[in-house]
């Protein structure tokens, strides 16, 4: 089996592994949750979780062993090369197939090629943030609302079930968006590589396109940052500490059966 050939299966063995491991999370969070709803004294008992638990068996089993076997897969089916050098991904290629074509001598079809891959990378990744932000517009309301949190420490894993239900769906969707548009900006530079690539050779200096990418990068990570601190401030400001304890106290506790 060649080089390639050996990437393609661990790549597919790859997306198979991500899917049982989404799959079994979802059963595991449902099984939880059919074993709290169905109230008591002690809720997580071993009986019951033994009960809700058995149906469910198989599919962990098989995610289990596919964890398993992707170690054994590094082994038995090495790669050349881990991972490429910077000199060989497509961005830094991309950016040095730009420095030598000469654009303003390019065809008007050819540059409305690459303008249209530019465009539909841009939406793509747009479209990512947009389910993001979505996300975060329809889950946000519920976290921040202090009336969904019960002050009562045997009754704050309600609010951890409740936030639970609203965070899966918030979470799960622009994940797997954001997966898609990775990929498909991916295969977006590699065409938009390919096409560059016809353009006639450039004598002038090189464009500037890698000092203005690293200063929006730049840019970009420090307005993440500083969102962060500021949502973490604002958290501990408003008490979210004591909550977060309380609930923690209470998972912990129901877990073993103290609950």
């Amino acid at each position: 089996m060649n080089d390639k050939a050996i990437k393609l299966f661990r790549l597919i063995y790859g997306i198979a592994v991500s899917i049982m491991l989404g799959v079994s999370a979802v059963l595991l969070i449902a099984a939880c949750l059919q074993i709290y709803q169905s109230g008591g004294e002690q809720i997580y008992t071993p009986e019951k979780v033994a009960a809700a638990f058995a149906p469910i068996s198989m599919p962990i089993y098989i995610t289990l062993a596919l964890v398993a076997g992707s170690f054994l897969l590094t082994w038995l089916l090495p790669t050349e090369k881990k991972r490429l050098p910077m000199q060989k991904q497509y961005v830094f290629l991309l950016h040095k197939a730009y420095e030598k074509a000469d654009l303003e001598h390019c065809n008007t079809e050819l540059l409305q090629k690459l303008r249209q891959e530019q465009k539909k990378r841009r939406l793509a990744l747009s479209a990512a943030l947009a389910v993001w932000v979505i996300g975060g517009i329809v889950f946000l309301p519920q976290a921040c609302n202090s009336s969904n949190y019960s002050e009562e420490l045997h009754l704050a894993t309600d609010s951890v079930v409740a936030l639970v239900w609203w965070l899966i769906p918030c979470t799960l969707i622009p994940t797997g968006f954001s997966i898609f548009s990775a990929y498909y900006a991916r295969s977006s530079i590699r065409r938009e590589l390919e096409l560059v690539k016809l353009a006639p050779k450039a004598v002038n200096a090189p464009l500037p396109h890698e000092k203005k990418a690293d200063q929006k990068l730049l840019l970009t990570r420090l307005a993440i940052l500083v969102i962060a601190l500021g949502l973490l401030i604002g958290g501990y400001v408003a008490g979210g500490t004591a909550d977060v304890l309380a609930k923690a106290v209470a998972i912990c506790t129901e877990c073993v059966g103290l609950g």
